[in-house]
């Protein structure tokens, strides 16, 4: 594999992989790797590697804890990570300068940290069948780059005013909320 020097993407979709293999990281052109379907709980990625990773797809695994390692992965603009058990967005989630997209769909999240607010160039925010109310998701009104925002099927009861400062939204989803 590492003779694939021009290798940009690279899927190892509905396996069994339990383990991020390592070796990937010497393919300094991968742009974009899928692990949808797996067992993976970690990724460890180390500052310099996969410089030109701007894709990743962790869905349906078995992640609790969100994989801040990426952020070492300085071009990753989007990390999709639905139906995983992660309970929180770290604190240095502000790291990921270059995040375009965050999907964290149906997980077990329950707040917001502030840091999120952070993300100047974050657009498409995904955060449907979780956990949050209208109390835990005022954080989100601060991103003013976002012109996707994904709340459905969570506790919400009402929203904020604030809701008006984001005035680069052009699709909100607050379907199936209480």
């Amino acid at each position: 594999i590492l003779n694939l020097n021009s290798l940009k993407e690279i899927w190892f979709d509905d396996n069994q992989f339990s383990e991020f293999p390592r070796i990937l990281t010497e393919l300094k052109n991968l742009e974009a790797i899928s692990f949808f379907s797996n067992n993976l709980k970690e990724i460890d990625i180390r500052k310099e590697e996969l410089p030109n990773l701007k894709y990743i797809n962790l869905c349906y695994n078995d992640f609790k804890i969100f994989p801040t390692t990426l952020k070492h992965a300085r071009q990753i603009e989007r990390v999709i990570m639905w139906y995983n058990e992660v309970e929180e967005i770290p604190d240095d989630i502000y790291e990921f300068i270059n995040l375009r997209e965050l999907n964290l769909e149906n997980n077990n999240l329950r707040s917001v940290p502030i840091e999120l607010s952070k993300l100047q160039n974050l657009e498409k925010l995904i955060l449907g069948q979780n956990y949050f109310t209208d109390q835990t998701i005022s954080t989100l009104f601060e991103i003013k780059s976002l012109k996707e925002l994904d709340l459905g099927d969570n506790e919400i009861t009402k929203i904020s005013i604030e809701i008006g400062s984001l005035d680069s939204l052009i699709r909100l989803n607050l379907s199936n909320n209480q």
